[in-house]
């Protein structure tokens, strides 16, 4: 049996030790104060259950508390900043699963621009114009025509406006290019091309390629066409970025990665210039796949060229193709379209 005066002093111990794990245990409370505190406000926690609350605390990006005004008083210190909301409707960030965030900044800052309902003669004034400011034999790289038209597109309604320039223009779906007879040359398609798998060129009576291509084709053209500079990219993501940002976007699956892209982002990260979470889409199998399903497959052997996963960016995603799109284009349907075509 113990002794009297053991008992008391184990008490003894065992009090003082709870003591201090109670004194500990507030000072760690203590400790933790937010970086800032929104308060008087109508927030939406889109949990489960639809919760709306009046005030939220965060610290290094994260919630930490989320209740109502006098809740934040324990996470409040001298170095919080609050900010009275005054009723005003708060809610998460938006995530855009699906964009081309990049590729719509450059066509913003340097496309050749028309209106998707443009007609051919829109598009021809509109490509002349940009061929104009052109020295002789640089691209022009232009948007957005209305794949409706691509059945009767032609590269000579491109050579009329722009002769000496490659022209190479996108279309509404993502999906169609429309090249005139220099870029046709430039990216050697020829009678005697083949398909590609995932792609096709569409053609003529006598086989000769009209000017429209669709999906895998297009790399063809973006093997030999001249890429945006580093300087072009980083501006096109910082101009895209902030007008999501602006709209509430603080996240993007983007649906299109490359390395020069990814360059871009972590740039941009670096210097504190980046302020919305990426999710990277390589292309495997999609039109602007440059390199073989193998090759792109070894960047996934090891992070030597993709990188880490940092507080932003996640490199780690993939794209692939499984069809293509309505007009008859690859898009598998069991019954005849709706315009006719198979």
């Amino acid at each position: 049996m113990f002794s009297s005066s053991f008992t008391r002093s184990f008490f003894a111990l065992f009090l003082a030790t709870c003591a201090l794990l109670s004194v500990s245990s507030q000072l760690a409370a203590e400790a933790v104060v937010a970086d800032t505190v929104f308060r008087n406000g109508d927030i939406h926690t889109i949990d489960t259950l639809g919760s709306r609350v009046q005030a939220v605390a965060i610290k290094d990006g994260k919630f930490i508390k989320v209740g109502n005004n006098d809740d934040m008083k324990a996470v409040t210190g001298k170095g919080t900043e609050v900010i009275n909301l005054h009723g005003k409707m708060v809610m998460p960030g938006i995530i855009d699963t699906h964009i081309h965030a990049v590729r719509g900044g450059l066509g913003q800052l340097y496309f050749c621009q028309f209106p998707v309902e443009s007609s051919v003669e829109q598009i021809q004034a509109a490509v002349k114009k940009c061929a104009a400011k052109k020295k002789k034999g640089e691209w022009i790289e232009g948007k957005t025509f209305n794949s409706a038209m691509a059945k009767k597109l032609t590269a000579a309604m491109l050579d009329k406006v722009a002769p000496d320039n490659p022209v190479y223009l996108h279309d509404d779906t993502n999906h169609l290019g429309w090249l005139n007879t220099a870029a046709l040359k430039a990216a050697k398609i020829t009678k005697d091309t083949p398909d590609p798998a995932g792609g096709s060129i569409n053609r003529d009576s006598s086989g000769n390629p009209t000017g429209v291509i669709h999906d895998a084709a297009a790399a063809l053209v973006i093997k030999v066409m001249t890429p945006p500079t580093a300087d072009e990219l980083r501006k096109s993501a910082q101009w895209i970025f902030d007008k999501l940002n602006a709209y509430g976007v603080t996240g993007a699956i983007l649906a299109q990665m490359d390395q020069g892209r990814l360059d871009a982002y972590r740039a941009m990260e670096k210097d504190g210039d980046l302020h919305i979470r990426l999710q990277g889409s390589w292309d495997f199998n999609t039109r602007y796949a440059t390199v073989t399903i193998d090759k792109m497959a070894a960047r996934f052997a090891t992070r030597d060229k993709r990188g880490p996963i940092s507080d932003l960016i996640n490199p780690d995603g993939v794209k692939i193709y499984a069809d293509g799109v309505w007009l008859g284009y690859g898009s598998p349907f069991i019954d005849m379209y709706e315009t006719g075509e198979t």
